[in-house]
């Protein structure tokens, strides 16, 4: 994600107690390739398989889990993919308007 989403993401978590574990430099810079590929139109196993290499080194940094903070990572990656829960910030960004259209 871009810095300004990275910390708004940071910020949502610490308030809840929670520490984030952001990407390096060279792993963000690789998943912006990477999103920048989907919004070309590969979704493809090259695609894929850098999408799930960034997420498990989230997970070897120590994250408990992964957000998929963009809309372009549930394309590329299934809970399947991670050893650790997988969060579509989009499906939980839905289910809280349904929840408060209620």
């Amino acid at each position: 994600a871009t810095p300004g989403a990275a910390l708004l993401y940071a910020e949502a978590l610490a308030a809840e107690g929670l520490e984030m574990v952001a990407p390096s430099p060279a792993e963000r810079e690789r998943f912006m390739q990477v999103v920048f590929g989907v919004k070309a139109g590969d979704v493809g196993a090259e695609q894929r398989a850098a999408m799930r290499d960034l997420a498990k080194a989230l997970i070897a940094a120590g994250a408990e889990a992964v957000i998929g903070g963009c809309t372009e990572v549930p394309l590329l990656l299934d809970q399947g993919d991670v050893d650790a829960p997988l969060i579509d910030s989009a499906e939980v960004l839905a289910r809280a308007c349904v929840e408060a259209c209620r």
